[in-house]
């Protein structure tokens, strides 16, 4: 069976098609819930206020590892917005997958724009986040 064909477009009309489907400014609640909440991640703050306010759970766990989509958003500063967005809606700011939060990922990954928002809702840190954080921002 072939795999169905995902494309992402980029453009300001905030469109997201599925096998050429879905429009996010006309889908209903249920066509936008149906969308991986990966897709959405991937495409822009809109696409995830749209999943959000259509009632997917801000917390829930969506990768096999039981990463949470704010952990997802941690792995790059090119997120910022949706883990703002994320952190806005409710999100778990300390929720853990493997041992690891959002701010552990962050780190690990360099993303420092995420690291201060997480910061600034309150992520808990160990001491070894705080000398990690102290050698990227040169402290």
């Amino acid at each position: 069976m072939d795999k169905p064909k995902i494309r992402v477009n980029s453009s300001d009309l905030a469109r997201i098609t599925v096998n050429g489907a879905i429009n996010l400014n006309t889908a209903t609640c249920d066509e936008v819930l149906a969308l991986h909440p990966r897709l959405v991640m991937a495409y822009n703050v809109y696409g995830l206020k749209r999943i959000i306010e259509c009632g997917y759970p801000v917390d829930k766990r969506i990768s096999e590892k039981g990463m949470t989509l704010l952990m997802l958003g941690a792995f790059s500063n090119r997120y910022a917005k949706k883990v703002e967005y994320l952190l806005q809606s409710g999100a778990n700011v300390n929720a853990k997958s493997n041992g690891k939060r959002a701010i552990d990922v962050a780190i690990e990954h360099k993303s420092k724009k995420i690291i201060k928002l997480l910061l600034k809702y309150k992520s808990k840190v160990t001491k070894n986040n705080v000398v990690e954080i102290n050698k990227l921002f040169g402290k």
